[in-house]
């Protein structure tokens, strides 16, 4: 395998002339990981500060305060009459303005209500001339207007998800240097002087491939909402010496890791390859839940940690973990690191939301729905407080509100984290990322994440005549510009290749 020359902390200079007029220049473009930490590392010492004027903006007026006891009947019924339909349209607006974090952020009432409007109309089409009629069609008539409002990937309605937002990649894989004068292609040593409607330094990405070198590529990165794709795009170079080229992309293809079945989502592995262990964490299972084989699954990811305390380099692959309880997160890193690692979001959630987060006690007469069984409080005297405190501490934030703002700083790390995300990573997948981003000497390399992180998944709640079941979380506050639905967790280090495969090569080249 080809070699790159190893300059330990300095980046290689090369004087280079291309367009007659640039002159003699710097290439910045890094060379060896060193280089790559360098640059990572001073990125992760810049923490933005949230705007509380912002996040005061959204809750001011807003008086969220429901009686969560008439949403708790989960006897679905196949058929409901209008008025049933009607009513429950009403009560599946009720929750959203008064549990759904996310309320005030597309838009309050200015936005649902009008919607609610819609929704009846629908009801009263679908149920014309009929006494009964089936609850899906209540169903199916959330789900062709909610998306036109909604662009959360959390949100469940009637048991089904749909993704919201998705994201298309296009990626023009010709080799670029990163320069003091801008993007210059190697092939040709032209520089891109312009590219019609991006900001090169957005466009152009730090790249990896399986022979260890780095280069910068092109990605254009294009948000798809549901019923809109595009089956191509273009990019317009225009070039030093004048010339302008059109390239033409077709959406790249996800290639997932490794092949899904019905047991291998939880095959958690810790192996060894080229001397360097893999742990390879296919979802964030809850080790305090009841159900005995999800806290034993959680409980083999824990092991993990333990095993490596002492290891130098440590490769962690998300790649294809969906999600699961965020609670692994921080017991994973504390036993790993032995300290907490904050997240760089914060949560803001409804009273109403709180109360289903805490321990519930219904009235004699009514018992809880199936779907809330095995659900406990993270409330374990025996492990650290610090470490299962991720609802903890809240305090009051605005009227009938919460916030949970977690400790802004980067945690000093001294061995190298390599950790490897592709487009399912999602949820407490990217929880684990933005964890991995407020630590020293790490490194994300793979693609972008899924961008399933506006807002937490909470428990079950249920319309009262039908019966069908809604989810609906917390708001989750991300730095500016740093994440977006569907878009996700943009990774220090773009692969073209099989991320593993590419990380083990650089590790072989340092």
């Amino acid at each position: 395998m080809k070699k790159l020359l190893i300059v330990t902390g300095l980046t290689v200079t090369l004087l280079i002339t291309a367009c007659g007029g640039c002159g003699s220049e710097r290439i910045t473009t890094p060379q060896t990981l060193e280089d790559v930490l360098a640059i990572t590392n001073q990125r992760r010492a810049v923490s933005p500060e949230p705007d509380m004027k912002k996040l005061q903006a959204l809750v001011d007026g807003y008086n969220p305060n429901i009686d969560w006891t008439r949403f708790i009947n989960d006897n679905r019924k196949e058929m409901i009459t209008r008025e049933e339909a009607e009513y429950d349209a009403k009560a599946f607006f009720e929750l959203i303005r008064h549990v759904y974090g996310a309320y005030d952020y597309f838009g309050g009432d200015g936005v649902f209500l009008p919607l609610l409007e819609d929704v009846l109309q629908a009801v009263a089409v679908r149920w014309e001339g009929r006494d009964l009629w089936y609850t899906v069609a209540l169903s199916q008539i959330l789900w062709e207007t909610i998306p036109t409002v909604i662009a959360d990937n959390h949100f469940v309605v009637d048991n089904a998800w749909r993704p919201f937002a998705t994201a298309d990649y296009f990626v023009w894989g010709v080799p670029f240097d990163k320069t003091e004068n801008g993007f210059r292609q190697r092939d040709t040593g032209l520089y891109a002087v312009s590219v019609d409607g991006h900001d090169t330094d957005e466009l152009f990405r730090l790249t990896l491939n399986e022979d260890g070198e780095f280069f910068y590529t092109a990605v254009a990165v294009r948000l798809v909402r549901p019923g809109f794709s595009e089956d191509g795009y273009s990019l317009t170079v225009t070039y030093c010496d004048g010339s302008v080229t059109t390239v033409y992309l077709t959406p790249e293809p996800f290639v997932p890791s490794f092949v899904r079945t019905d047991t291998s989502w939880r095959a958690h592995s810790l192996r060894y390859e080229n001397g360097i262990p893999v742990v390879s964490i296919r979802s964030m299972n809850n080790p305090f839940q009841n159900r005995s084989v999800d806290s034993r699954y959680a409980q083999r990811v824990l092991s993990f940690a333990e095993d490596l305390k002492d290891e130098p380099i440590v490769i962690i692959d998300l790649r294809g973990n969906e999600g699961g309880h965020m609670i692994l997160n921080k017991m994973f890193l504390h036993a790993l690191l032995g300290e907490t690692v904050p997240s760089n979001s914060i949560h803001l959630g409804t009273v109403s939301n709180m109360y289903l987060e805490s321990r519930i006690t219904l009235p004699p007469d009514i018992n809880p729905p199936r779907s809330w069984s095995g659900i406990d409080d993270i409330d374990i005297p025996f492990f650290p407080h610090d470490v299962y405190d991720f609802h903890y501490p809240k305090v009051p934030f605005g009227n009938h509100h919460y916030i949970y703002i977690p400790d802004r700083r980067v945690v000093p790390n001294d061995r190298l984290i390599l950790l490897l995300v592709d487009r399912v990573t999602a949820s407490a997948g990217e929880d684990f990322t933005f964890r991995i981003l407020n630590m020293e000497n790490t490194l994300v390399i793979g693609e972008n994440t899924s961008g399933t992180h506006l807002t937490t998944n909470n428990r079950n709640l249920y319309l009262p005549n039908s019966g069908m079941p809604a989810v609906m979380g917390d708001l989750v506050i991300h730095p500016e510009g740093f994440w977006q639905e569907g878009i996700g967790i943009a990774p220090d280090i773009w692969v073209i290749g099989d991320a593993l495969t590419v990380a083990l090569a650089m590790l072989e080249n340092r």
